[in-house]
């Protein structure tokens, strides 16, 4: 029983020691996501695309998909990438996005544009889900750029019917400023780009939607 009393103390004094070598856990990283999108007003849409953002007009039955956009790996993953003075791309450490950022730009477009009146229904694409129209996204870039304190954006949409022709193309470059360099500088300029970028669709789509 002795014996047995002293294997027992010897295991337990083994443990704590190798539990005392082991190094601490890692902090998990920072999580950062983009926010729901405004419903515009009039003070927040130029005067002359105010019309298109008239809430009373009624809903053409239009039925719209967003489809998950094309984008390179980079921007598929939930890393948070800046732009080095060498051009090269780094993550940011102990830094990362909630959701990868093409998710959340497909997200937060649909979620904008199931606001307006004169659409039936906007909904990210999915299985069942029967649209008469697809908005594909294509992400070329979105980085910070360290060297010149700015966003690098660059971004491309094709309003497409159901057999895939193309009604709409156009593609936007933006290098807007970041107050700071830091993962939290690049949301809050993102998010702000990201705002006037939607209502800019949006004002796209009805024009040609209307036609």
């Amino acid at each position: 029983m002795r014996l047995l009393l002293l294997l027992l103390f010897s295991s337990f004094l083994l443990a704590g020691c190798a539990g005392s070598l082991l190094p601490p856990p890692a902090p998990a990283p920072q999580q950062w996501l983009l926010k729901r999108l405004p419903s515009p007003t009039q003070e927040s849409v130029p005067k002359l695309a105010t019309s298109q953002f008239n809430q009373n007009l009624p809903s053409q039955g239009i039925f719209l998909a967003i489809e998950r956009p094309t984008a390179p790996m980079p921007l598929r993953g939930r890393e948070i990438w800046y732009r080095s003075n060498q051009h090269q791309l780094s993550p940011f450490g102990e830094q990362v996005w909630a959701e990868s950022l093409d998710q959340q730009i497909q997200q937060r477009l649909s979620d904008f544009l199931g606001q307006q009146a004169w659409l039936a229904s906007s909904l990210p694409d999915q299985p069942g889900y029967r649209s008469a129209y697809r908005l594909r996204i294509t992400l070329q870039e979105w980085y910070l750029n360290t060297a010149t304190q700015q966003l690098d954006i660059a971004v491309q949409i094709n309003l497409l019917d159901t057999t895939g022709r193309s009604l709409l193309q156009q593609h936007w470059v933006a290098k807007p400023a970041v107050t700071e360099l830091t993962a939290a500088g690049m949301l809050q300029a993102s998010q702000a780009w990201l705002e006037e970028w939607a209502i800019e669709v949006a004002v796209l789509l009805r024009k040609k939607l209307d036609q």
